[in-house]
């Protein structure tokens, strides 16, 4: 079994509230791990930080 670090990042559906994402998101993860396609287990994980309005040099991206 390999040892992987990995980032996930992902935008909330619209149908997600601001308040459900971070349960939402943690469930998907723990979902997704059950399939042997991964190959490997997730053995912690950590939700970061939240951006509303994502901007690149004073630009808004999405």
């Amino acid at each position: 079994m390999t040892n992987n670090k990995l980032i996930y990042l992902a935008r909330r559906a619209g149908n997600v509230s601001r308040d459900d994402w971070p349960r939402t998101w943690k469930s998907h993860a723990v979902f997704a791990s059950q399939f042997a396609v991964a190959e490997s287990r997730i053995e912690w994980m950590r939700y970061c930080n939240r951006i509303d309005s994502p901007q690149i040099g004073g630009a808004r991206v999405g």
